[in-house]
């Protein structure tokens, strides 16, 4: 498996399922942290308009390479 069959890989499992909308780029994690209720904060840096945003999610991946 080449690095081009997992991106082609990825892309198609996003389009398939319509998950483009909730994946971000150009961004920037500043922290991932637990809080109440068993839920996540997430603050990120939006690095083309220069905006910090906090979201909060049930559940948290974290994903490198």
């Amino acid at each position: 498996i080449t690095a081009n069959d997992v991106l082609e890989y990825l892309n198609d499992f996003a389009d398939n399922f319509n998950l483009r909308k909730y994946i971000k780029f150009r961004h920037y994690v500043n922290y991932v942290k637990p809080i109440d209720n068993n839920k996540w904060k997430v603050q990120v840096r939006d690095l083309i308009h220069q905006k910090t945003v906090n979201y909060i999610f049930d559940g948290v991946m974290i994903c490198i390479g």
